[in-house]
């Protein structure tokens, strides 16, 4: 009886071993995107000057805050490869142009328990990669970007504005605007 009890022990704790060794890996947090792969075209380019342009009516995006938002996201990604950004200013040996349109802010949903808002932030820009001599190496054309962020129940009016809200679709737009031009 103690040897079918002690058998029986010991095939669950087979079993029980095996079954952890095919689980997937215990993971904290989001998982983490692959190492980009910088585009062959890229080839010889050390620096990149990013402007913004907002062609939209009225305006609403703060395009510095903006170009400054991209730079700090290529100079994050590619900073493995040699590639650095600044925003305006002095030549370099590319420029990424980014043109925001159709911008727009909606109100989503009011929380009733503490008054904030959640809001819809959405765009449509357009980029492109262009070397010191003019010569197109990436363009793309009608990119959505559609942020949610609720605010707080006391903000400024205008919502595009607001510091957290513009980090939000300021990283938004970073990103989209660098993986199709910069990495695959």
């Amino acid at each position: 009886m103690l040897k079918k009890k002690l058998l029986t022990i010991a095939g669950v704790v087979g079993i029980l071993a095996c079954g952890a060794c095919f689980l997937p890996p215990i993971h904290n947090g989001p998982p983490s995107p692959p190492p980009p792969l910088p585009l062959p075209q890229l080839h010889g380019i050390r620096t990149v000057r990013v402007i913004v342009t907002d062609n939209s009516i009225p305006a609403h995006i703060d395009t510095q805050f903006m170009a400054i938002a991209v730079v700090k996201y290529i100079n994050l990604l590619s900073a493995n490869d040699g590639i650095a950004a600044h925003a305006g200013g002095d030549p370099a040996d590319a420029d990424l142009t980014i043109a925001i349109s159709n911008e727009r802010a909606a109100l989503k949903q009011v929380e009733p328990f503490d008054g904030s808002e959640s809001w819809l932030f959405e765009f449509t820009f357009s980029e492109s990669l262009k070397n010191a001599n003019g010569m197109i190496l990436k363009q793309r054309s009608n990119i959505p970007v559609r942020v949610t962020y609720t605010l707080q129940a006391k903000h400024s009016a205008d919502v595009w504005n607001v510091p957290n809200a513009r980090e939000q679709y300021g990283l938004s737009l970073s990103y989209r605007a660098t993986q199709g031009v910069f990495f695959q």
